[in-house]
C-alpha cells in the first residue's frame, strides 16, 4: 500500500467492486475537496479479509471513529453510501437502512449519526412524492434527523413527516424531539399526555424562539389523537384537549395558563379566574359558535374580589348566549374596576357619606360611573348591560344595592339605522361568475362557491350556513325538502325552512364533495359539519364566518366593484323576495312567511336565473358543452323494468338492439328513453366514470373518459330541467 500505489486486493468480489466505485469518483473528482490520495488512506483502514455479510452499522460506525481527520471522515461516509446504494449491508434496521437509497448526498447526515454515535432510524429519508402540489417536495428527497432513543418514537416521527409534508422542514423539531422529553422514555402511544406536551411545549418555546418546532409539535399531538390507542391521552380535565390544539388562540391562552371547562350551571364555579369556555350544548343556542369552539373568558382583572365572585356567578348561570354574555362580561369589569377605583383613588364614599356601606353600591358611584360612559359617547350597552349585572346581584342577594340607583341606569332607545344593502342582479351575476370560475381552483373555493348559492336561496344567515350538519336535510311526508338548524333566534330549538330543489342539490353537492375529508376526520364534533377542510396536517375545521367575508371581498375587488359581505347576501334575499312577492301579488301573511324563515314552496329561482348547466359544470369541473341527445327525455313512460338498460340509466323499447358503434350505443340511440326517476342512475354512472378518470394512466384514456361524461351530463342536466318544470 505504500504510496497508494494499488488498492488492497480484497477477496469479496462485491467489496471490491464498491472499493473499485470509490477509487474511479475519487479519480474523476467527483467529491467536493477529495481527490486520489484521499481515497487510498479511506481505504487503508479496511481489512482485507473483509467480506460483505460483515457490513454491519456497527462496523460503519467503528470504521468511521478510526480516523479523527475530518476530510477522512468524510470519506468514510461517502463510501458507506456506496456500500448502501450498492445493496451491501447485512446489519440491523435493514429497510430503514435501504430507504438511504433514495438519496444520493447522504454523506453529512451520516457524519452527523456517526458523529454522535447514532444509529439508522435517527435519520428519517422520505421518498419524494411526485403527486405533491408543493415543487420543493417534488424535487427533493426528505431527510430528517431526529435523536430518537426508541425504534418506536422513530417511527411515529417517520409517520409524521410522510404525513406532514408542509412543515416537515424544520430540522430542529425531529432533531430536539427526545430532548424535549427531558429523558422520558416513549415506547407506546400511551407514554404521551398532558404534561409531555407541556414539558416539549415549553422546550421549543424556550430553545427555538421563532420556529414553527411548536406548531410541529401541536400537529404530532393531533396526530396522536388520531390513532385508536392515542384517543384519550389528552383530557380536558388535565387542562388540554384535541380541541384546544386547533384553535388559533391556543399559544395565547396556553401560555396565560386558561383551562377548559364545560359550562355546567349544576356543577359548582370554578375558583380560579381563567376559563375557557366549552359550550357543551350552548353551541345551539348561537350559530355564531360549535361544540368544539372553545372561549377564554379572564376574571383575573376584577379588582373586587367579592364582586368577581358575583359576576362569576351571574356567567355561571345567565340565559344568555355565551358569545355575548363573554363580551358583557368585559363591560361588568370595566364598571367593577371603575368602581374599584372611585372608591379607593378618590375616596368618594368619605365625601359622599359617613355610613361607609361597604358591600353596597350607592347613588353617587353608579351616577359617576353613568356620566363618564355618557361624557365619553360610549356605548349604551355599557349602562344596559351593568343594569342586568347589578338587577342579577340584587336578586340573588351577592350584592347590597340602593334601590334609587336604577333610576340612573336607563338610556334612550337608539333610532335604529337600517344598514341593510343588497347586490342588484349585474352585480350578482358577475360575482357568481367569478366564483364559478375560481371554483376549480381549490378544495376551500369549491365549498365558498356552494355557501354563496345556498345563501341566496335562502333566508338563512351565513353564520346559521355555515353551522349546517350533514343531517341537517329533512323530507317531509309530502316529499318536500326542509333545512334544520339552530338559528340566532330559536332559543336551542332547530327550525324547519322550506328549500328548493336548486338549494337541496347544493347541500348534497357539499355533503358529498367534503366526504373524503369528513372520513379522515377522528374528530366526532367536526366531522358532522358540512363546510369542514382540512387546514393542514391533523387539524380539521369548519369555514368561518370570517374568512367566508374576506374571500367574497377579495372576489369584489378583483372584479373592481364594492366590497359586499355576507350580510349583503342575505340583505339581498330578502329584497329580491319582496320583489318577487310583490309581482305575485302575495297577501301581507304570505310576504312574513317568505321573509321571516319560511321560504314559499316554488322552484321559480326568483333571485338569480337558475342555471342548471352552470351547477353541473361547476361541481363536476367539466364543460358540458353541447352534445347531441338523440334520446327521448320524458317525465315517465309505461316501459317496465325489464326494458331497463345502460346500467338502469333508461329503457330500450326494441327488442335487439340496432346500434353497433362502441360503449355509448344506448345514449346514441334514438330509441332510448330516460325519465326523471333515472336522475339516481346517471349520478352513480358520472361518479364511475370519475373513477376511470382518476385511475387511467394515459392522458388520451382520460380524454375518452371526459366525452363520455359530458354525454351523462348533458341527459342529466334535461331530466334535471324537466323534473323542476313539472314539479
Amino acid at each position: 500500500m505504500t504510496g497508494h500505489s494499488n488498492p488492497i486486493n480484497f477477496n469479496d468480489k462485491k467489496i471490491k467492486r464498491i472499493v473499485n466505485i470509490f477509487i474511479d469518483k475519487s479519480t474523476r473528482q467527483n467529491y467536493h475537496n477529495f481527490d486520489l490520495s484521499d481515497a487510498y488512506n479511506v481505504i487503508e483502514l479496511l481489512e482485507e479479509n473483509l467480506d460483505r455479510f460483515s457490513v454491519t452499522w456497527e462496523f460503519f460506525q467503528k470504521l468511521f471513529n478510526k480516523s479523527q481527520d475530518k476530510k477522512i471522515r468524510e470519506g468514510i461516509c461517502r463510501l458507506v453510501l456506496l456500500f448502501i446504494n450498492n445493496d451491501c449491508y447485512y446489519g440491523e434496521f435493514r429497510e430503514i437502512v435501504k430507504s438511504f437509497n433514495w438519496s444520493n448526498h447522504l454523506a453529512k447526515e451520516l457524519y452527523w449519526l456517526f458523529s454522535n454515535s447514532m444509529l439508522p432510524y435517527n435519520l428519517i429519508v422520505i421518498k419524494k412524492d411526485t403527486k405533491s402540489k408543493n415543487p420543493k417536495i417534488q424535487e427533493n428527497n426528505l431527510t430528517c434527523k431526529n435523536d430518537s432513543s426508541t425504534l418506536f418514537l422513530s417511527n411515529l416521527l417517520r409517520d409524521f413527516v410522510m404525513n406532514n409534508h408542509t412543515g416537515s422542514r424544520n430540522h430542529r423539531f425531529y432533531a430536539n424531539f427526545q430532548a424535549s422529553l427531558n429523558g422520558k422514555p416513549i415506547n407506546r402511544v400511551t407514554d404521551f399526555n398532558a404534561e409531555t406536551f407541556k414539558q416539549q411545549y415549553y422546550f421549543y418555546k424556550t430553545k427555538e424562539k421563532g420556529s414553527n418546532s411548536i406548531t410541529l409539535l401541536k400537529k404530532f399531538y393531533l396526530m396522536l389523537l388520531s390513532y385508536s390507542d392515542g384517543r384519550n391521552i389528552l383530557n380536558w380535565k388535565d387542562g388540554l384537549d384535541g380541541n384546544m390544539l386547533q384553535l388559533v388562540s391556543f399559544n395565547k391562552n396556553y401560555e396565560k395558563g386558561f383551562l377548559p371547562i364545560p359550562l355546567n350551571p349544576f356543577d359548582p364555579i370554578p375558583e380560579y379566574d381563567k376559563w375557557l369556555i366549552m359550550p357543551n350544548g350552548l353551541e345551539n343556542t348561537t350559530t355564531k359558535i360549535n361544540s368544539f369552539s372553545y372561549r377564554p373568558v379572564n376574571f383575573q382583572p376584577t379588582k373586587d374580589e367579592k364582586l368577581k365572585f358575583g359576576l362569576k356567578h351571574w356567567f355561571w348561570n345567565s340565559n344568555t348566549s355565551l358569545p355575548a354574555r363573554i363580551d358583557y362580561t368585559q363591560i361588568c369589569i370595566k364598571f367593577i374596576n371603575f368602581i374599584f377605583d372611585l372608591r379607593n383613588d378618590y375616596s368618594i364614599r368619605k365625601v359622599t357619606s359617613s355610613d361607609e356601606r361597604i358591600d353596597s353600591f350607592i347613588v353617587e358611584e353608579v351616577f359617576s360611573y353613568v356620566q363618564f360612559i355618557k361624557g365619553n359617547k360610549m356605548n349604551n350597552s355599557y349602562i344596559s348591560v351593568v343594569r342586568g349585572f347589578l338587577t342579577y346581584l340584587q336578586e340573588n342577594n351577592l350584592y347590597k344595592i340602593e334601590p334609587s340607583v336604577f333610576k340612573y341606569l336607563v338610556t334612550k332607545t337608539a333610532q335604529v339605522n337600517n344598514t341593510s344593502k343588497d347586490i342588484s342582479d349585474e352585480l350578482l351575476i358577475n360575482i357568481e361568475n367569478k366564483l364559478k370560475e375560481n371554483s376549480a381552483d381549490n378544495y376551500l373555493n369549491t365549498l365558498y362557491y356552494i355557501v354563496f348559492h345556498i345563501a341566496i336561496a335562502t333566508e338563512f344567515r351565513i353564520s346559521q350556513i355555515l353551522n349546517l350538519k350533514i343531517s341537517c336535510l329533512v323530507k317531509d311526508v309530502k316529499r318536500d325538502y326542509y333545512l334544520e338548524s339552530h338559528s340566532k333566534v330559536s332559543n336551542g330549538k332547530k327550525v324547519k325552512v322550506p328549500i328548493t330543489p336548486y338549494t337541496k342539490r347544493y347541500i348534497e353537492t357539499a355533503i358529498k364533495f367534503t366526504q373524503d375529508v369528513r372520513d379522515e376526520c377522528k374528530n366526532p364534533s367536526i366531522k358532522e359539519q358540512i363546510f369542514i377542510h382540512n387546514n393542514s396536517a391533523y387539524n380539521y375545521k369548519v369555514i368561518s364566518v370570517r374568512s367566508f367575508s374576506d374571500y367574497l371581498k377579495r372576489i369584489c375587488n378583483q372584479l373592481g366593484i364594492e366590497s359586499f359581505t355576507a350580510h349583503n347576501l342575505r340583505d339581498t334575499y330578502m329584497t329580491k323576495s319582496i320583489e318577487y312577492a310583490m309581482k305575485q301579488n302575495m297577501s301581507e301573511m304570505e310576504l312574513r312567511a317568505l321573509t321571516n324563515h319560511k321560504q314559499l314552496n316554488t322552484t321559480t329561482n326568483h333571485y338569480v336565473a337558475e342555471k342548471i348547466k352552470d351547477y353541473l359544470e361547476a361541481t363536476h369541473m367539466v364543460v358540458i358543452g353541447n352534445p347531441t341527445i338523440k334520446g327521448n327525455i320524458v317525465t315517465e313512460t309505461d316501459h317496465s323494468n325489464k326494458d331497463l338498460v345502460n346500467e338502469n340509466c333508461g329503457y330500450c323499447p326494441y327488442e335487439s338492439c340496432i346500434q353497433t358503434k362502441g360503449n355509448l350505443d344506448c345514449l346514441m340511440c334514438s330509441g332510448f328513453i330516460a325519465t326523471v326517476d333515472r336522475i339516481p342512475f346517471y349520478e352513480e354512472k358520472i361518479a364511475k366514470i370519475d373513477k376511470d378518470i382518476k385511475s387511467s394512466k394515459s392522458q388520451a384514456t382520460r380524454d375518452k373518459h371526459v366525452v363520455v361524461k359530458r354525454l351523462y351530463l348533458a341527459y342529466l342536466e334535461k331530466l334535471l330541467v324537466l323534473k323542476e318544470e313539472k314539479a
